[in-house]
């Protein structure tokens, strides 16, 4: 990313502290909560400085929320059958110290482009299908 040292220490410090706090948090709702803060510091630094790598994150980062947050309220309303694990939250809390390395070592495109992936496949596998292939072995997320 091509932003000022200053914008990628605040995000990647931010970033940091949300797997700390989903990390500490034994509730799934708490845990998304804290992971909405990356797409929210996102939009603050984009207010100040454009850059494309970052909206990737924002949108990435954004979309991934939005699907699991969608699963919990499945799951809430008596749909058991995708079950989020604690197993998976630390898969989830590990990509996001995973994009904070990048955001603070100012990794490169095909860096950011597997920590995305692995963020679209956390989300893919909240779904009815994600879930059946991650059970059935056909890929596995965490």
């Amino acid at each position: 990313m091509k932003l000022p040292k200053e914008l990628h220490d605040k995000l990647a410090g931010e970033f940091r502290i949300a797997a700390t706090r989903m990390t500490e948090s034994d509730s799934p709702a708490e845990k998304l909560y804290y992971f909405s803060v990356l797409f929210g510091e996102a939009t603050r630094v984009l207010n100040w400085h454009w850059d494309t790598e970052l909206v990737l994150i924002w949108f990435a980062t954004q979309q991934t929320h939005n699907v699991i947050a969608g699963r919990q309220q499945s799951i809430t309303q008596g749909e058991p059958i995708v079950r989020l694990t604690d197993a998976y939250f630390v898969a989830l809390t590990d990509a996001v110290l995973e994009l904070a390395d990048y955001v603070e070592q100012e990794g490169n495109e095909q860096q950011l482009l597997e920590i995305i992936g692995k963020f679209a496949e956390l989300a893919y596998f909240t779904t009815g299908n994600g879930y059946y292939l991650a059970q059935k072995g056909t890929f596995k997320v965490f």
